[in-house]
């Protein structure tokens, strides 16, 4: 199979853009439901209210575990822009959102027909893993989408020809990540396997600058913050069929942290290609044993572990030099980061182990609509793939019912559970000033949906019972 050519290449990623552009329109329509969400957001704008600029960036280098400065410093630059409008941070988190899925597409190059076809199906599924909620959530902005955007960046500016006074784009790359979100440090095994790997853009120079950009990050955090490193009972995490708390997680695990860790990276990968377990917690397995598995719950996996399949054969199958590189990029991203959950389980941190995935399955699909010789063994082939394509616009449905229900819940924040959710927090200002645009609109409430959607989808809220 000759290898791909640019022209064909920047032709083929017009529809997938296209697509990709669609899917974020619409998914934007629920999006613009969603209120601030109290819990979140508060913190990080009463900060950015009360500091000064010089208080904010002592801030944000001297905070604790959860080292992201940049988090705070843009933070303190969109308040002093956007001030308390919602549509605007709105806006922006479904620019990086369409940003991240363009990158993909660009990392990907698709040229012909079916390679569009799989590159659509491919942004679909990034779109449909539970890991992709977090591309909607703001705090008030995103600190996951620049991370992994930087992430895709690195990969596509390696696997091409390029001058090579770009290399020293690595440095400010990696060093940007990193302060965005601990997630960055996937930059550092991603380019060591590309380098390894001989992929093109991958040179001695750009290793050593995301090597730079790595050291630069660790001396800084390790000389400006004092916090220890954490721990088991860092967090609550899911153990087999539910949520346990940090002590007794402590307890358990005192004398074998390597065991809790194991368990959370292997769920945090499970998660992704098999669907299961969800936040750690087991719940396919539970609802077996009760003879209460509701029909969402089968499809998922059902279509998860179909996808996998496919994913693997593009693994395994003879590829073009390309192919070659991507998998290599899907398998670091999805190996390394789903040891990014060492420490707790949550679907968020499974982010960039989901787009590895991506990467995975739109190689496997484009191999499996290329390969077929015969009208015999292409019309399985095409059957297989309108299949998953199917299940995997269903899931996209699915991602807009819950940004309703993120709408409905962070109401409930400002309602039913205010007084436990703002604690012992002043009734600052700032807080009435939220809480009054949070209350100015009220979301759909998704308990009132028609029943047929509590069995297909999986929802956040039981149906109210018909009165």
């Amino acid at each position: 199979m000759p290898e791909l050519n640019a022209p064909r290449a920047a032709r083929g990623i017009l529809w997938p853009c296209a697509w990709a552009l669609a899917a974020t329109c619409v998914l934007g329509v629920g999006f613009s439901a969603v209120p601030w969400p109290l819990g979140d957001v508060y913190p990080n704008l009463h900060r950015a209210v009360t500091l000064s600029w010089r208080e904010t960036f002592v801030a944000a280098f001297e905070r604790g575990v959860e080292y992201r400065p940049l988090l705070t410093i843009f933070t303190k630059i969109a308040y002093e822009m956007a001030g308390l409008r919602l549509w605007i941070y709105q806006l922006f988190v479904l620019l990086q959102l369409l940003a991240v899925l363009v990158a993909l597409i660009v990392l990907l190059r698709p040229a012909g027909q079916r390679r569009v076809i799989a590159a659509c199906i491919a942004v679909t599924c990034a779109l449909g893993l539970h890991s992709s909620r977090s591309l909607f959530l703001f705090v008030p902005i995103n600190q996951y989408t620049p991370a992994l955007l930087l992430l895709l960046l690195a990969a596509i500016l390696a696997l091409e020809n390029r001058p090579r006074a770009v290399d020293w784009l690595y440095f400010p790359m990696t060093v940007g990540a990193l302060f965005f979100l601990e997630s960055g440090v996937l930059m550092l095994p991603l380019m060591v396997v590309l380098y390894l790997v001989k992929a093109p853009g991958a040179s001695t120079r750009a290793l050593v600058c995301t090597v730079a950009g790595v050291v630069l990050y660790a001396g800084i955090r390790l000389s400006l913050t004092s916090e220890p490193l954490p721990t088991v009972g860092y967090a609550e995490s899911g153990l087999g069929f539910a949520d346990v708390d940090r002590g007794r997680l402590r307890e358990i695990f005192e004398h074998a942290p390597w065991l809790f860790w194991s368990y959370n990276v292997v769920a945090t990968f499970l998660s992704v290609v098999v669907a299961e377990p969800n936040a750690g917690k087991y719940r396919f397995i539970e609802s077996l044993l009760h003879g209460n598995t509701p029909p969402w719950m089968w499809f998922r996996i059902v279509l998860t572990v179909a996808t996998t399949v496919i994913a693997v054969t593009g693994i395994l199958a003879r590829r073009t030099t390309r192919d070659r590189w991507l998998v290599t990029v899907g398998l670091v991203l999805l190996v390394c980061g789903s040891g990014l959950g060492y420490l707790y389980t949550r679907e968020r941190i499974a982010l960039s182990a989901g787009f590895g995935y991506v990467i995975l399955v739109y190689v496997g699909i484009s191999l499996l609509l290329e390969r077929p010789a015969t009208p015999a063994r292409r019309a399985p082939a095409l059957a297989v793939v309108a299949v998953i394509a199917c299940g995997w616009l269903v899931r996209n449905v699915e991602m807009y019912l819950h940004l309703r229900d993120t709408a409905w819940e962070y109401h409930l924040e400002w309602t039913d559970r205010y007084e436990a959710v703002r604690g012992s927090r002043p009734e600052t200002p700032l807080l009435k000033e939220l809480r009054a645009a949070a209350l100015a609109r009220r979301p759909r409430n998704p308990t009132r949906d028609r029943a047929w959607s509590y069995s297909v989808f999986e929802r956040e809220y039981e149906r109210a019972p018909r009165r």
